[in-house]
């Protein structure tokens, strides 16, 4: 959830914050073949609460145009999405932070003997622990958009600014 105060700082996503804003994220970017024009240029408008530099203003839920937003980070982020228990748990296991974060939470803590077995193929996850592995593949994919989206507006403004709450996202 946001911070209050005025420290310049941008507030993290949680899990819960970063899968909302994916979700709206998957939407704006589906009105379009995001991957035909993943280097284009385009208007993102954004009605949400937004925080600018860790602070909201004296109106938190706006709509604010981000003019000529290039849209690659965030469709290159988009356009990775595992399917497979063996391909997700690949990318947790080269996802840094966020991955190590998501795993912790969805409590996937296999013994190495265990995790070699399941990459040679001699033994496969369990049913929970292959939820436990989507789960964290999701929450890390989630994270990863946001701090897409976050990338693509502090090139374009400058500034680290965060979408909480988004009421709708469209591109022009």
């Amino acid at each position: 959830m946001p911070k209050s105060g005025n420290s310049g700082l941008p507030s993290e996503y949680d899990p819960e914050s970063a899968s909302a804003l994916e979700a709206e994220i998957e939407r704006a970017w589906a009105d379009y073949e995001y991957q035909a024009w993943a280097d284009e240029q385009r208007d993102l408008t954004v009605h949400a609460k937004i925080e600018w530099e860790g602070v909201y203003n004296a109106r938190p839920e706006r709509t604010v145009t981000f003019p000529n937003v290039d849209t690659s980070i965030v469709a290159r982020a988009l356009g990775r999405d595992a399917k497979s228990w063996r391909t997700q748990l690949d990318a947790l296991y080269t996802g840094g932070r966020h991955a190590e974060d998501a795993v912790m939470r969805s409590g996937l803590n296999p013994s190495r003997e265990t995790v070699l077995r399941w990459y040679q193929g001699t033994q496969a996850p369990s049913a929970a622990n292959q939820r436990a592995i989507e789960s964290a593949y999701r929450e890390m994919r989630s994270a990863r958009v946001a701090e897409a989206l976050s990338e693509t507006i502090r090139r374009s403004e400058g500034a680290e600014v965060r979408f909480f709450d988004v009421r709708s996202m469209w591109l022009d």
